[in-house]
């Protein structure tokens, strides 16, 4: 069994490239290198910004996820899913991971 279909290897692979990216801006902004750790808010950033990323990827990709098709001679109608998911939830709804992920950043 998978834990992804189609594009959907695209949420750790995009998490791994936003959350160090947000860390070494910071890092680089504000001349210290332990400014990302010490503060909260760059951490609620950067779990903001892959929630936001999340949602327009998944949108577009999953936008004609679902195909219906209805066989002409009985008029069964199927239902047929082409979802890009990771861990069998579509990746838009991981952003909505990535906003709790932030919330407990904040407030942890």
């Amino acid at each position: 069994m998978l834990f992804f279909t189609r594009w959907g290897i695209l949420v750790p692979v995009i998490a791994m490239i936003v959350l160090p990216l947000v860390e070494y801006l910071t890092e680089t902004a504000f001349h210290d290198a332990n400014y990302y750790q010490n503060h909260a808010w760059p951490k609620v950033m950067g779990c903001l910004l892959l929630a936001e990323i999340y949602w327009l990827v998944g949108r577009r990709l999953n936008r004609n996820a679902t195909l219906h098709i209805v066989d002409p001679v009985t008029g069964e109608e199927t239902i047929v899913s082409h979802e890009h998911t990771f861990f069998h939830f579509p990746i838009e709804l991981w952003a909505f991971v990535a906003l709790i992920m932030g919330v407990i950043a904040l407030f942890g």
